[in-house]
């Protein structure tokens, strides 16, 4: 039998462990609620990509004729004018001199 003092040690043994696994589950509990969170915006996420994806495959599905060339028309456009926009800063850096002749420095 135990005396009465082993039997203290003991349960004072018993209750620092308690403490330091309630510790531990507290650190993991905090753990898991923020893994929770970030995995319910990812999936939030996930979901807002799949509906955009779905939404941009049925429009290219259903796509006429007339509008791949009104597209097309736009990027045209678009790269005319980045070209013109190309050339207009290409004309602003050279410099001119009175006669209209490129000074070469």
């Amino acid at each position: 039998m135990s005396t009465i003092k082993e039997v203290q040690e003991q349960l004072h043994k018993c209750k620092e462990n308690l403490r330091t696994v309630r510790k531990s589950n507290k650190e993991k509990d905090a753990e898991i609620k923020e893994l929770k969170s970030m995995n319910t915006f990812l999936v939030d996420r996930v979901e807002q990509f799949v509906d955009k994806n779905s939404d941009l495959r049925y429009k290219i599905r259903t796509i006429t004729v007339d509008e791949v060339l009104a597209m097309r028309k736009e990027q045209h456009a678009t790269k005319t004018e980045q070209s013109l926009t190309e050339q207009l800063e290409k004309q602003s850096e050279v410099k001119l001199n009175g006669s209209g002749i490129p000074h070469t420095w």
